[in-house]
């Protein structure tokens, strides 16, 4: 496998879930939110699916829609 292919695949990967956790974040402001609390929700959330990917001893999957 090409190592740059990989790096690139992972790239995206990143930026898709960086505007995940942006859209995620702009959604809870809208619910009247401070910028803290905001990145409190985004913190929680990520530490539940770590926690769960450790737990299951499964790697991350995007949640079906």
């Amino acid at each position: 496998m090409d190592k740059n292919r990989v790096s690139h695949e992972y790239n995206d990967n990143n930026l898709y879930l960086l505007f995940q956790r942006l859209e995620y974040y702009l959604k809870r402001v809208a619910e009247g939110k401070n910028i803290q609390q905001a990145l409190i929700c985004i913190a929680r959330r990520l530490v539940n699916i770590v926690y769960g990917m450790l737990k299951n001893h499964t790697e991350y999957r995007e949640p079906e829609q």
